[in-house]
């Protein structure tokens, strides 16, 4: 990464952070490695950590003049450090990252390429590189993302690439919106815009799964949630509705699968157990 003027910048790479120790390093490492002559910065947006996420950034900070760091304690949420990031920033292009994956060195070209031309885009992704300990995936990360699959075109936030007029246009991301699914909150949106949501197929993000059972349950509750919310506002957009029994009787099959200690899927079905969990929760909250 190179020293950069901020006022000419045709490109940001965003970076929410929240205690991302564990992985911020390789990602910062990955955008070190970037084969690209367009002028780039990274814009770190820390959201209040509390482990040691900040002193890595710093120590690369310091030898990178083009990587700058963003308070965005003032409010807590993803979606709050994403579009307090963007108001720091004057590129005409915006690329965010999440703090736990990784990009090929040919990321930043093909993407801010593919912005030239489109005026929302998302990258392919690997689900390979990063999870090779993981005998069973947790669950399926298609190279394509599955986008086309479904009513409207959607893919994952930590992959997506979009016009800095396009952004402020539909808002950013909504800050009111506090789950997982902002993303899919975001591209529904932008397609409801009329905005054709692009796949870059020549570049990919290398995605990475949760390992533990407990991490994958967490985060499955999470997204189970968010696909809730999600419906509540695109209703249709993944497809028919499953019922309470549905999802209830779902609930109690995997909870059975986890009882098994030989079997090698724990985490998926570990996350399937918490998804299932997080969206039955939030349905009967909503019918409250």
């Amino acid at each position: 990464m190179e020293k950069i003027n901020v006022d000419t910048v045709e490109s940001s790479i965003i970076i929410p952070l929240y205690n991302g120790q564990r992985y911020i390093s390789q990602l910062l490492d990955s955008l070190s490695n970037q084969e690209t002559d367009n002028g780039f910065e990274v814009l770190v947006s820390d959201n209040g950590s509390v482990d040691n996420s900040l002193h890595i950034v710093r120590e690369f900070a310091d030898k990178n003049s083009n990587l700058r760091i963003i308070d965005s304690t003032l409010k807590k949420g993803k979606n709050f450090s994403i579009n307090n990031a963007v108001k720091q920033t004057k590129s005409t292009k915006l690329l965010f990252i999440d703090q736990d994956d990784e990009l090929a060195s040919n990321y930043l070209e093909e993407m801010s390429t593919a912005l030239n031309e489109f005026s929302l885009v998302a990258a392919s992704m690997d689900s390979l590189k990063l999870n090779r300990k993981i005998k069973v995936p947790p669950r399926f990360a298609p190279r394509n993302q599955k986008i086309g699959d479904y009513a409207v075109k959607i893919a994952a936030g930590g992959s997506l690439g979009v016009t800095k007029d396009v952004f402020e246009e539909l808002g950013g991301f909504d800050e009111g919106f506090e789950y997982s699914t902002g993303d899919v909150d975001f591209c529904c949106r932008a397609h409801d815009a009329g905005y054709d949501l692009q796949l870059v197929e020549s570049t990919v993000l290398y995605y990475r799964f949760r390992e533990s059972s407990m991490e994958n349950f967490h985060q499955g509750i999470f997204y189970g949630k968010g696909n809730r919310a999600i419906e509540s506002r695109f209703p249709g957009i993944r497809g028919p509705r499953r019922t309470r029994a549905q999802i209830s009787a779902s609930i109690v099959k995997d909870s059975l699968g986890m009882a098994n200690v030989f079997r090698l899927d724990k985490q998926r079905i570990a996350h399937n157990l918490g998804k299932n969990i997080g969206y039955l929760l939030e349905d009967l909250g909503a019918s409250r």
